[in-house]
């Protein structure tokens, strides 16, 4: 796969454009990607990339590091047109970053990795949160957690399920809950528990919100409906999700595409 980079979103390859209601998500090994490589990515890191880069004591927390930023500036620069490095980014209050330049910032992004898989969900103009886990990888203490941060249904849900099942159940919910809170752009400033799905009626997740006292208005402001949530197993080894805060009107389709940055050419200026 190339990525052709043009100043004109009508030149844009056909894997890059986006129509209303697409959503992509972008997936990467790391481990897929070969030494040679590396160096090309280095020269798209801003000066900050490259001082996170070198401050990594493990190699593979700097492999990681660096095939996540070469994942976001050159499937951003398909999407926009701009040159990888000419891409800038913001921060809002939270700490959830977004395009501040180019002149097209309304293009959406959300990034997140584990070991063996980076995503990156992108979207045309709506709210997007992605999270993804590797369940092999951890031992979390389900029970103890599903107590602090699931909502009650929640965790009964889990202590109801056959226990070879709740590991994977487990992943499921807490995918979710990151999705959205990363979707909503507040991080861990929205509690976990006071937002609850429900997996068992229908094939796509839905939401629900519990505010007995909500002074800021966030969750009065927010209608179940107007949010998408989709979970995912993008390999055998890892469970992901993804939240979208979808308009009206407009029929919404999850794409799943596989990149490998060490098949892009990345034109350097």
């Amino acid at each position: 796969m190339i990525c052709k980079l043009s100043n004109s979103t009508h030149d844009l390859a056909p894997e890059f454009k986006l129509g209303p209601g697409d959503i992509h998500i972008w997936m990467a090994a790391p481990d897929e990607i070969d030494d040679a490589a590396l160096s090309d990515y280095q020269t798209l890191l801003s000066e900050t990339e490259d001082q996170q880069w070198r401050r990594f004591h493990f190699e593979k927390d700097r492999r990681l590091h660096l095939i996540s930023r070469a994942l976001v500036r050159t499937t951003l620069s398909g999407y926009t047109g701009a040159e990888p490095r000419a891409i800038t980014f913001s921060e809002n209050k939270y700490g959830k970053p977004e395009i501040s330049a180019p002149e097209r910032r309304h293009i959406r992004f959300n990034l997140s990795h584990t070991q063996g898989l980076i995503l990156c969900g992108i979207a045309l103009t709506e709210d997007i949160g992605v999270d993804v886990e590797c369940p092999g990888n951890r031992d979390p203490e389900m029970a103890e957690i599903a107590q602090r941060f699931f909502s009650p249904a929640e965790a009964r849900d889990l202590a109801d399920c056959p226990k070879e099942m709740q590991r994977e159940l487990f992943f499921h919910y807490w995918t979710l809950k990151e999705a959205f809170i990363k979707a909503m752009g507040r991080g861990l400033s929205l509690p976990l528990n006071q937002f609850a799905f429900d997996l068992s009626r229908e094939k796509k997740p839905r939401i629900s919100f519990s505010h007995p006292d909500d002074p800021s208005g966030i969750w009065t402001d927010n209608d179940p409906k107007d949010w998408l949530f989709q979970s995912l197993c993008p390999s055998p080894r890892h469970i992901a999700a993804v939240a979208v805060k979808r308009k009206k009107g407009i029929e919404y389709r999850v794409s799943v595409k596989k990149f490998m940055p060490n098949q892009v050419k990345i034109r350097l200026p």
